[in-house]
């Protein structure tokens, strides 16, 4: 769609928006958020920052404690029906409702709980919905109200709620947050703000590994993989798109390495739930250096989030790390290339520092992604 790219008007305006507000500005003008106990917290999450020996982008972004705050939650309006966010699907597609509910919610000023919806109906089998609860305490800081708080308990005792359904955002051009379209949601940024922005802004205060999950995973990229230089990344088969299409991803690759790297091939980190695509690519390419994470002993056959509930804790952690340290070397890659439009490359798009660098093997015009 043409709106992918926007009007110049539009590209100037996302631009000024990124360079005209640092991320201490934003911390420090954000509504709610600049008090003293937080600026405490900053400075203490500063002490704790390293300098990894991976690209600019892992010590700026990702790999170091957050240098934006977290959402407010509390402060939302609990006269109005409080919004279920439901898992959905995949993990990546559930993380893409979040992160739209979210600021729908916030733009609404209503509290909103993410969660199953067995919440909504006590006859319904909860067990399932405590194992995908499981999986956002376990891995990331607390999304959204938690399922004990006064404002939840009362909504769902007097049935004072609304499911919000990935179907509701999507029926709305404004609730999707495209590029070139604009927005004022003072509960997450300062002033008036592009679309792309918006959600940028957003998953840096909503999507926070914990610590040691953080920690883990950039540790396994800059010791197992070593990737403290320049790599091109490749997102394969991910979250259900088609058929590898091997020549093509060749040719994009070497497209990028004569132009970002002078003809002389990089290290290539290969994202991938099939195993056997690296191995295709290393028959074909048998002198390029490819990284990987997969692993057939440890793959699990169904990836989605609303079957976590077959998972055994080893399970849980080999595919959710597996994940995560894919979604942050797909985010620090000099170069990223993914075969068609999917929910996982949604999320790593918004996790990149750029556009330009991120490559669609479809017929890039004619994607109305994001």
């Amino acid at each position: 769609s043409s709106t992918v790219y926007g009007s110049v008007a539009s590209m100037i305006l996302l631009i000024g928006s990124f360079l005209a507000i640092s991320p201490i500005d934003i911390t420090r003008r954000l509504s709610g958020d600049a008090d003293h106990a937080h600026e405490a917290t900053l400075r203490s999450r500063a002490s704790e920052k390293r300098e990894w020996e991976l690209p600019e982008w892992a010590n700026q972004m990702w790999c170091n404690p957050p240098d934006l705050p977290g959402l407010s939650y509390g402060t939302c309006d609990s006269s109005v029906p409080l919004n279920i966010i439901s898992f959905e699907g995949g993990l990546t597609s559930t993380l893409k409702h979040i992160l739209l509910g979210a600021i729908k919610s916030i733009e609404d000023n209503r509290c909103f709980l993410i969660d199953g919806i067995e919440v909504l109906d006590p006859n319904l089998d909860a067990e399932k919905t405590d194992k995908e609860r499981m999986v956002l305490q376990r891995y990331f800081e607390p999304m959204g109200l938690s399922l004990q708080h006064p404002i939840v308990r009362k909504a769902l005792i007097e049935n004072h709620t609304h499911l919000l359904t990935p179907e509701e955002i999507n029926m709305s051009n404004s609730s999707k947050r495209l590029f070139g379209s604009t927005h004022h949601v003072p509960g997450i940024t300062v002033g008036t703000v592009d679309g792309h922005f918006l959600k940028k802004i957003t998953l840096r205060r909503l999507w926070r590994p914990l610590s040691h999950v953080r920690m883990h995973v950039c540790e396994t990229l800059e010791k197992k993989h070593q990737l403290a230089d320049d790599f091109i990344s490749l997102s394969i088969g991910q979250g259900g798109t088609q058929e590898f299409d091997l020549e093509k991803f060749v040719a994009k690759a070497e497209e990028a390495i004569s132009y970002h790297f002078g003809g002389s091939a990089p290290k290539i980190f290969v994202a991938t739930d099939d195993c056997a695509n690296i191995d295709a690519l290393r028959l074909v390419r048998p002198k390029w250096e490819i990284m990987s994470e997969c692993d057939p002993k440890n793959m699990i056959d169904n990836n989605a989030l609303v079957d976590v509930d077959h998972w055994t804790s080893r399970q849980m952690d080999t595919h959710l790390y597996k994940f995560l340290i894919e979604l942050y070397a797909s985010a620090i890659s000099k170069v990223h290339i993914v075969d068609s439009v999917s929910n996982v490359a949604w999320w790593c798009y918004f996790l990149r520092q750029n556009k330009h660098s991120f490559h669609i093997l479809d017929d890039e015009s004619d994607v109305d992604l994001w």
